[in-house]
C-alpha cells in the first residue's frame, strides 16, 4: 500500500470536471485506490459523487490511497491529477 498526501491547487477546488477526469483516470485499474479527505472521509475515485462530497477547496490538504500493482506509479499519477490547476479554469 501507498499512501501521499497532497494540496489541492484549483482556484475552484475538486468539482465535477476535475472529479470526472479522476474517474477516468482510475478507469481499469484492478487495485483499490481512495482519496481521503482533511477530515478524514473518504472517497471512491470511481464515483465523480464520491469525490465531490469531500468539497475539497484551494489549500487543503488530501490524501491518496492505493493499494496493487504498480501502486506508486498509480499513487503518483493521481496526486498530480488532483494538484493540477486545470486549463479550463482560465
Amino acid at each position: 500500500m501507498v499512501e501521499k498526501q497532497g494540496t489541492v491547487k484549483n482556484a475552484r477546488g475538486i468539482h465535477l470536471r476535475p472529479a470526472t477526469l479522476l474517474r477516468k483516470a482510475v478507469d481499469g485499474y484492478a487495485g483499490t485506490v481512495e482519496v481521503i479527505g482533511p477530515d478524514g472521509t473518504t472517497a471512491n475515485p470511481h464515483s465523480v459523487l464520491s469525490v465531490m462530497s469531500l468539497a475539497l477547496v484551494q489549500g487543503e490538504t488530501f490524501t491518496v490511497r492505493v493499494n496493487g500493482e504498480n501502486e506508486e506509479d498509480e499513487c503518483n499519477k493521481i496526486l498530480n491529477l488532483l494538484e493540477s490547476i486545470f486549463e479550463f479554469e482560465k
